[in-house]
């Protein structure tokens, strides 16, 4: 995505549920593996890349609502956040049972995430 003008703007949860990926913005780079996710600011250019074959699950999150719930989300944006451990692994979990929940078999078009 590339600096895209949304109204309201939103940030970007990117979490990888296969294979890799990377979030390149303002210099920087987070290496994503599997169950890994980062923040991505929907009003500032960034890059996203990943091999054939991976799968991301993308959330838009209204800027404005998780300005009430984290301080500072800008600072959180490009930075790799594990879901191996901690409190990463919780928002992973929840994130990919999600995902679980909607597979191809419940007919809720899982292919989609």
């Amino acid at each position: 995505m590339s600096g895209a003008r949304l109204y309201p703007p939103r940030f970007f949860v990117y979490l990888v549920l296969a294979g890799e990926g990377a979030v390149h913005r303002d210099g920087r780079e987070a290496g994503l593996y599997s169950g890994d996710f980062t923040l991505c600011d929907g009003t500032r250019p960034y890059d996203v890349g990943c091999p054939q074959g991976t799968r991301m699950l993308v959330v838009g999150i209204c800027a404005a609502r998780l300005h009430r719930h984290v301080a500072c989300p800008e600072l959180l944006a490009a930075h790799a956040m594990r879901g191996a451990g901690g409190v990463g692994a919780l928002l992973s979990d929840l994130l990919r049972g999600y995902v679980a929940r909607l597979s191809p078999r419940s007919g809720h078009g899982g292919d989609r995430a």
